[in-house]
This record gives C-alpha cells, sequence and structure tokens, in this order.
C-alpha cells in the first residue's frame, strides 16, 4: 500500500448491501491503482457492515469511518471528506458503478488544467428498466456540457455534473466551506457555491460513471431534492454572483416559477422592479408589488435600465431558446447582464 496516495475516493453508504459489492469491485477494477477509499458508513443495518470488513481485508487501500445513524448526511459526506489524505477527491456512491479508466482520466484532466477545480466524465443511467423519460433528457442535457464557459451558463438551469460522478481538487472545496446542512440539496447547493466563487468545471466527452436508477434513491425521497429546494438554492446564488441589490432585475415570466424566483431574491435584497409576460390575462396586473409588462416592452425597459439584469424563468419545456433569444434582440448579453434558469 501506497502510504501518500494520490487521490481519494469517497464513497458513503447506508444499508448499502444490495449493490454495495458491485460499487467497491468496479472501483478496485481501476486501471488507476494509486488511490484510497473512504467509506462512510452512515449506520447501516443490513449486511453492509460485513461486505465492507470483507473488502478491507483483503485490500488495505480500503478504510472504513463509521457514523452514528441519527448523524445528517451532509454531516457523513463533510466529516469522511476531510479523512481524505490526498489533494484529489472523487465521490463515489455505493449502488453505482465506475468505468475502468474513470480514475486516471479524471486526474489526468485536472493535472493538464490547472485551471479548474472540478471534472468529470459522461454519465449512463442504469438498469434501462428503472430510467424514467424525465431522467433520460435530463442526462442527455447534462452530457452535452462539457467546457468550462458551458457549465458556467447552464449551471442556473439544473446541476451540469452528476456528483457521484466528479472529481475534485480538495482545496477547492476547502475555499468554499465543503458540504452544508441546509433544506436544499446539499451536492448542487456544493456545486453553485463553487461557481459562485470562481470555480471552474469541466467534463471529458466518454462515459465513465454508471448512475443507477431505483426507488430508493436519496433524490427521489427528500423534499430536499424538491423544486423549491432548487429555487431557494439559485436565488442565493444568483444574488451573490451578479449583485442584484446593486442594478434593478426584471424577470421573463411572472408565473409560479418567475414568481416564486423573484420572491426568493426579493427576500435576499434584489431589486425587482419589472416582470414580463404574453399571457393577456397577467399583463397591466402586479405581482408581489411588481408590475407585470408586455414582453415587446423589454427592450425599451433595457433602455431605460442600461444597467439593469434579466432573468429568463419560464418553465415550459421548449421554451428557453425563444427567452433567450428576446434577451438578445433586447440587448441583453447572457451571463453578463441576463441569465436564464429553469
Amino acid at each position: 500500500m501506497n502510504s501518500h496516495p494520490q487521490l481519494s475516493v469517497l464513497m458513503p453508504v447506508r444499508d448499502g448491501a444490495n449493490h454495495l459489492v458491485e460499487a467497491l469491485e468496479s472501483v478496485r477494477a481501476s486501471s488507476f491503482r494509486d488511490w484510497e477509499l473512504i467509506v462512510a458508513n452512515h449506520g447501516s443495518l443490513d449486511g453492509t457492515q460485513a461486505i465492507l470488513s470483507r473488502f478491507a481485508a483483503q485490500d488495505p487501500r480500503i478504510q472504513i469511518f463509521d457514523f452514528p445513524r441519527e448523524s445528517s448526511f451532509v454531516t457523513v459526506l463533510e466529516q469522511s471528506r476531510r479523512a481524505c489524505a490526498t489533494p484529489y477527491l472523487a465521490r463515489m456512491d455505493a449502488d453505482d458503478r465506475m468505468h475502468e479508466e474513470r480514475l486516471g482520466e479524471d486526474l489526468k484532466m485536472l493535472k493538464s488544467h490547472p485551471e479548474v477545480s472540478v471534472v468529470s466524465s459522461q454519465v449512463e443511467l442504469f438498469p434501462s428498466s428503472e430510467v424514467q423519460e424525465g431522467m433520460t433528457i435530463y442526462m442527455d442535457w447534462q452530457n452535452q456540457i462539457l467546457s468550462p464557459e458551458q457549465h458556467d451558463l447552464e449551471i442556473w438551469i439544473e446541476q451540469t455534473i452528476c456528483n457521484p460522478a466528479a472529481t475534485f481538487r480538495n482545496k477547492s472545496l476547502d475555499d468554499v466551506g465543503g458540504y452544508q446542512e441546509g433544506p436544499f440539496p446539499e451536492d448542487y447547493d456544493l456545486f453553485v457555491r463553487l461557481n459562485v466563487a470562481g470555480h471552474l468545471f469541466k467534463k471529458r466527452s466518454q462515459i465513465g460513471h454508471y448512475w443507477r436508477r431505483h426507488e430508493a434513491s436519496l433524490s427521489t425521497q427528500s423534499s430536499h431534492f424538491s423544486h423549491d429546494a432548487f429555487a431557494t438554492v439559485k436565488a442565493r446564488g444568483l444574488f451573490e454572483k451578479f449583485r442584484l441589490n446593486e442594478k434593478p432585475v426584471c424577470v421573463l415570466g411572472s408565473g409560479r416559477y418567475g414568481g416564486r424566483i423573484a420572491k426568493l431574491l426579493m427576500g435576499h435584497g434584489a431589486l425587482v422592479s419589472a416582470f414580463f409576460d404574453v399571457s393577456p390575462v397577467r399583463i397591466g396586473k402586479q405581482r408581489h408589488g411588481v408590475p407585470i409588462l408586455a414582453q415587446s416592452e423589454l427592450a425599451s425597459w433595457k433602455k431605460g435600465h442600461p444597467y439593469g439584469f434579466a432573468i429568463g424563468a419560464v418553465g415550459v419545456r421548449g421554451r428557453r431558446p425563444v427567452v433567450r433569444q428576446l434577451m438578445t434582440e433586447a440587448g441583453f448579453v447572457e451571463n453578463t447582464d441576463a441569465i436564464c434558469i429553469a
């Protein structure tokens, strides 16, 4: 065993006996060998402990950290992350599989791109019998986001990197305080805070991770992964990154989602001064005390507010390109004084 491995793999597990062997074997099958595996056992009550003990006895690179069942998931993640002894941290879930080339390729990308803090491969969902249409659409979208510029733009739509497929510079996580507690998705919150702090993401165009879908997945059960929870993270991140307390803000879309994001932003102190909509039922009214104007007036608003900021918040699938075109034609530059969210 190398007493100074190059890379740490962090794998939390709770009652994961059904798929744990497959996950552990995929890590051990990696063509890159200079790693340590930190397994955080979150009070498992099934056969997880026995499986972990067997693998740790066979491979000294595997270390087990036990946590009480009542500990929060973020506590388990963050305390075990701080036990990692290397500059690079690869996340892995106990019900997934990694490609044998993933760790080596991730490390190669980080070393060859010192300006980048987070890397990933593309991801494949499995088993096909459990993959719903919405997840397929999401993963097809996510797998197209490769460059730092794409990640910087699209992170406000959704998470652009699958968390268990990510490999980080551990120092970048320290810089933003690591995983944090709150009524929101801890992984998306982390990626947004990294983005706001100026850290860059990059993805390579090969499948390196296999993401298992099943009914027990945390993201299908917890209220921390609701639309409201994601909106909370987006509003805070947008407010901080674009300093929305220093300029007038308009929101394209006064429906449920536009109204929700505007209210959250106003709660932070953002200067929301107008909504824009196409619905004749809404135009001329107010939401949260803010007037709703016709979208045809957007260019005039921009001329009257040359330093204003526009947020495209239309949740209807397929409308985003239309909203982006409207903002561009009105004189906005996306990721400078405009952004689309979903």
